[in-house]
């Protein structure tokens, strides 16, 4: 009796075993699936990160070339003015000292 016992529960066992190899087989497949797309998501994450830098450096440097071109084309446009309104200024005066 103690050899059929035996006997009976090595076919359980064996038959056990079969049933949870493939869902062991296919749980070790998308554990492996899983970490190469997290791998993937860290590597895109990174590109990302990258690209924003770059789009971040590029608007902080047409801002500054804004900032050259509005003051340069603000001094063209201001400084001649203030410089004759400067001018007419030093003459009025000069002609108030001339008649003193």
């Amino acid at each position: 009796m103690v050899a059929s016992e035996v006997r009976s529960l090595a076919q359980r066992s064996s038959s056990a075993a079969k049933e949870i190899k493939d869902p062991i087989a296919t749980s070790v497949n998308r554990i492996r699936d899983g970490s190469a797309l997290a791998g993937q998501a860290g590597r895109t994450m990174s590109e990302v990160m990258h690209a924003v830098a770059r789009a971040t450096d590029l608007i902080a440097e047409v801002g500054i070339s804004f900032e050259r071109s509005f003051f340069a084309c603000a001094s063209r446009l201001l400084f001649p003015k203030a410089r004759h309104a400067v001018n007419s200024c030093v003459e009025g005066n000069d002609d108030v000292r001339l008649s003193m």
